[in-house]
């Protein structure tokens, strides 16, 4: 093999590694939540729990797309809590105001 294939056999070896490294499993829960509703304006992408999530939005809509998530109103998964195990496209205004969030994971004891 020639020093230049060579390298670049590495590199493209490199770079599979950091695109497989970068993306998610597809077991891990993931949701996006957005400031207006129909999945629009502002948004933040959820791949885990999210204690203080410090927006300075409403969240008016959710799109589950792996998992079952809990929306919580104040930090700390404290206040008002909502699950959501699908999207949403309009939350009701009493439970639009979320600071943190975590995805859901009831295991049943055995």
């Amino acid at each position: 093999m020639t020093p230049h294939r060579l390298l670049l056999t590495a590199l493209l070896a490199a770079a599979a590694g950091f695109i497989t490294a970068a993306a998610p499993s597809p077991a891990e829960p993931l949701a996006i939540i957005y400031r207006d509703i129909g999945y629009r304006g502002p948004a933040r992408t959820l791949t885990g729990p999210s204690p203080d999530l410090d927006l300075q939005w409403p969240v008016r809509s959710i799109r589950v797309q792996r998992g079952v998530w809990e929306l919580c109103a104040r930090p700390n998964y404290r206040g008002l809590c909502t699950r959501y195990e699908a999207s949403e496209r309009s939350i009701p205004s009493a439970r639009e105001y979320t600071q943190s969030a975590r995805p859901v994971t009831d295991a049943a004891p055995d």
